[in-house]
């Protein structure tokens, strides 16, 4: 769909669903049920060979649709990193979306439109499943557009077989161009995975083997961080010895950092938080340990680290194991997320150096989530404030740079 053209801006004038084109209410991208909603319309859009998705808008009894009530005062939560964090955690193969907030003709408002992409291999299936009762969003299922306009699972023959054929037909066109290309002359590039790629793989992997062992605790327990949580993911990228898992675990204890107290990726020694082997990794899941319901959110950390050099830390806020005035999810420190930083990065660096990586990058991945309407506060004086009352308007904050193996803890200031 065309961003810019007539047919988007007589929509958003207009607005009328249809098989490539659905319309939501405004949706609090920090719940699940709201997340696996939006994941669900775009699953079917991409199976149908793309379309857009439109937020912000109402149905009403006669079926017309008008802007909703309830609109956020910004449209931070619906950045193009909030999207594809929601398809990278809940698509497979996620899909990159595109998202532009679109002036409305006639009002001047913006309203967020998410273009998903089509022209997919492979049929586009649900990660993971939305909150019980709360989503029809099941794991392991297909959705498409079905005639209503609605978002659902194939009913039919007919429909999976029209599926697989949008499919193969992707598949086709392809394999058409590279042959044009053969007989043109041109060189037949190899399509390999970029470092971008790897990492988004990694942590899909990781975000999901994590969602797999909190299925395995109560829906209340603290290790779920439904209030915030602090993700940390990097990547070794050159040549460096391959370790076996116990040259890893070695490695591991001595790239340890505790400059800040509570190190990333912590090696503990007693049963049963003791990291262990699995597949390609070694992981750690602080949760297993008894009476873990009561822990605090800062020392239910999950975190796993490959033999290919890949790491992924996960724990809540340490703003809310330690929160102001007693109510967690009130505060942000102005120093705790630098420190923490700092020791992640010396821990990159670190393992690099215990694999032999002299020259090359590391490629780092952060998120902090659950942060909207945080007071900043400063643990380092009696009052816990910073010049007045300052409050955070994004829910998320997400980055992702690459630094020379040489340079990391030269660059740390």
């Amino acid at each position: 769909m065309d961003f810019d053209g007539p047919r988007l801006l007589e929509l958003l004038r207009n607005p009328k669903e249809d098989l490539s084109f659905e319309i939501k209410e405004w949706l609090d991208l920090t719940e699940n049920a709201h997340k696996a909603k939006l994941a669900q319309a775009i699953i079917a859009l991409a199976n149908h060979g793309g379309g857009a998705v439109l937020i912000g808008y109402s149905e009403q009894t006669d079926g017309t649709f008008i802007p909703a009530e309830s609109r956020p005062p910004d449209l931070s939560g619906y950045m193009s990193d909030v999207i594809n964090e929601i398809s990278r955690r809940y698509l497979n193969p996620p899909v990159h979306c595109e998202v532009r907030h679109v002036a409305h003709p006639l009002s001047g408002l913006p309203f967020p439109v998410i273009n998903v992409p089509g022209g997919h291999q492979t049929p586009i299936m649900a990660r993971r499943g939305g909150p019980q009762g709360q989503s029809t969003l099941q794991a392991g299922r297909t959705y498409i557009r079905r005639v209503g306009p609605t978002s659902e699972e194939p009913q039919s023959p007919e429909e999976w077989r029209a599926l697989l054929d949008r499919c193969i037909r992707a598949g086709r066109d392809e394999l058409v161009d590279r042959i044009r290309l053969i007989v043109a002359g041109a060189p037949m590039e190899t399509v390999e995975s970029t470092s971008h790629d790897q990492l988004d793989q990694w942590i899909a992997s990781s975000d999901a083997r994590w969602t797999t062992l909190l299925d395995q605790l109560p829906a209340t327990h603290p290790a779920r961080f439904p209030i915030g949580s602090y993700r940390f993911a990097y990547q070794l990228r050159g040549q460096f010895r391959r370790p076996s898992l116990r040259e890893l675990r070695e490695a591991l204890v001595a790239a340890e950092v505790r400059s800040s107290g509570w190190p990333h990726w912590p090696m503990m020694t007693r049963a049963p938080i003791r990291p262990a082997p699995v597949d390609d990794t070694i992981e750690c899941f602080l949760a297993r340990d008894p009476g873990s319901e009561k822990a605090d959110p800062d020392a239910l950390d999950y975190w796993r680290v490959s033999t290919s050099g890949q790491a992924y830390s996960i724990r809540g806020l340490n703003e809310d194991s330690h929160p102001e005035n007693g109510r967690p999810g009130s505060g942000l420190d102005i120093t705790t997320p630098t420190r923490r930083l700092a020791d992640a990065l010396t821990h990159a660096s670190n393992l690099a150096r215990q694999l032999g990586l002299q020259t090359g990058y590391i490629d780092f991945d952060l998120m902090w989530s659950g942060l909207a309407g945080r007071r900043l506060v400063s643990w380092g004086n009696r009052r816990r404030t910073v010049f007045g009352d300052y409050f955070t308007q994004q829910s998320q904050y997400r980055r992702r740079f690459s630094v020379a193996v040489e340079n990391v803890t030269e660059q740390l200031p």
